[in-house]
């Protein structure tokens, strides 16, 4: 897969299904989420009500994928932020 193709389809759906992992598993609020994963706070709100990242679902699907995302999801929730993250995406 192209990096470009990563980036503008599955990226932002990552982040949709982090946002959701972060709001309801660690109850991290929405403005700690936003910059956590550096991104406004009204493009979390959007990815919790499903209006953005619809790729999340193919990506849910997933397992090894979603096994990926749930150690970033805890990683983010402990205490780190998205960019220093970046070797875990890799290897999505």
């Amino acid at each position: 897969m192209k990096c470009e193709v990563f980036v503008k389809e599955y990226l932002p759906a990552i982040k949709a299904i982090l946002a959701k992992l972060l709001f309801s598993n660690y109850s991290l609020k929405q403005e700690e989420i936003a910059r956590r994963l550096g991104i406004s706070q009204t493009l979390v709100s959007m990815y919790l009500s499903g209006e953005r990242g619809i790729k999340a679902e193919e990506i849910e699907e997933k397992r090894e994928i979603m096994e990926i995302v749930d150690k970033i999801a805890r990683e983010i929730a402990n205490g780190k932020f998205l960019e220093d993250l970046q070797d875990e995406l890799c290897l999505i």
